[in-house]
């Protein structure tokens, strides 16, 4: 469930980039291929409404406000390396 809206972004990044364009509504019928086209552009019809697009940038907004709260640093470690280093 984590992943889905980052799956869905990549989704639309690829249809995008397979129609060869930079207009979303030019996404409808690219979809990715476990997905019917019926469903693709129903969502394609969601991402171009005004309330999704002004929800969209509001997150985007709230996201750069704070840039440290989404950085990662630690890596890959495990539970034991991370502790040891807390201590």
């Amino acid at each position: 469930m984590d992943r889905y809206p980052d799956i869905l972004k990549k989704a639309r990044e690829k249809a995008l980039q397979s129609a060869n364009s930079t207009n979303l509504a030019d996404a409808k019928g690219h979809g990715p291929k476990g997905m019917r086209t019926e469903v693709w552009d129903g969502l394609v019809d969601i991402w171009l409404t005004s309330e999704w697009q002004r929800k969209s940038e509001v997150a985007k907004m709230n996201k750069s406000a704070v840039p440290d709260a989404t950085l990662h640093t630690s890596g890959s470690i495990s539970y034991r390396c991370h502790k040891t280093k807390m201590v």
